[in-house]
């Protein structure tokens, strides 16, 4: 099962699809952008026209905050 938002799951399986609207940029040099996205919290890298997962979040499927369902 997987654990990001759908939206980072098809950046992942079509490498090259643009950003969806949740993610945010988080840091930039030339040929490589690394993003944070708000609906699942993972962590995804931009390089040469490829989509890559860095690190896995958390999906919240019951349409709640991703950040309510967190056990500390």
């Amino acid at each position: 099962m997987s654990t990001t938002c759908p939206e980072c799951n098809k950046l992942i399986d079509q490498h090259n699809k643009p950003a969806h609207q949740q993610l945010n940029l988080i840091s930039k040099i030339p040929g490589s952008h690394l993003f944070k996205c708000k609906a699942c919290d993972s962590y995804l890298h931009f390089h040469e026209n490829m989509w890559e997962m860095l690190l896995e979040g958390f999906y919240n499927t019951d349409n709640q905050s991703a950040q309510t369902q967190r056990v500390a």
